[in-house]
């Protein structure tokens, strides 16, 4: 398990050594022989990997340009959506995730407030630390994490919220 654990951190190392515009292409081995293949396609504020390998395909989109919709979770009021990560894969269990992360100016402890005041209640974990909390909420479907910081300097709150759809059993 920690061997594939490795290996798709490495691939996910190779997948942002692809940056740059238009489309590169990367096969990789890993260490009992088994290839992968990771795709990238750049254009303008959208990127999308395509992990290819005899397990699966997963795709991962990142945008500027993010959907809050679907999401399904509670956004703190007047925080503004500064990127998005939506992973969807065949093979690999079924996992679909999507990611977002927000900014606002409230303060920190604001934000924390709004967030243990959502989903602390019966969370698997919440953690806080001076500037930092983070929330894991296990529900019949899914899987929520918040995690919330502040950027002293920039005088900026940070939210990053992650959705992992339970595979069907």
């Amino acid at each position: 398990m920690l061997r594939k654990l490795m290996f798709a951190m490495l691939t996910v190392a190779v997948a942002g050594c692809l940056v740059g515009c238009g489309k590169r292409r990367a096969t990789i081995t890993g260490p009992e022989g088994e290839k992968t293949t990771v795709e990238m396609d750049r254009s303008g504020e959208k990127m999308k990997l395509t992990i290819r390998s005899d397990e699966g395909e997963a795709q991962v989109e990142i945008s500027e340009d993010v959907d809050l919709s679907g999401l399904g979770v509670e956004i703190y009021p007047g925080a503004e959506p500064q990127a998005g990560t939506t992973y969807k894969g065949e093979g690999f269990e079924g996992v679909e995730m999507t990611s977002v992360a927000l900014e606002t100016s409230d303060a920190f402890d604001k934000v924390a407030e709004f967030y243990k005041s959502k989903y602390a209640e019966g969370a698997a974990a919440v953690v806080q630390q001076p500037g930092s909390l983070m929330i894991s909420k296990e529900e019949e479907t899914r899987n929520v994490t918040v995690a919330v910081t502040r950027d002293e300097d920039e005088q900026i709150t940070n939210i990053g919220i992650t959705v992992v759809m339970k595979a069907e059993e």
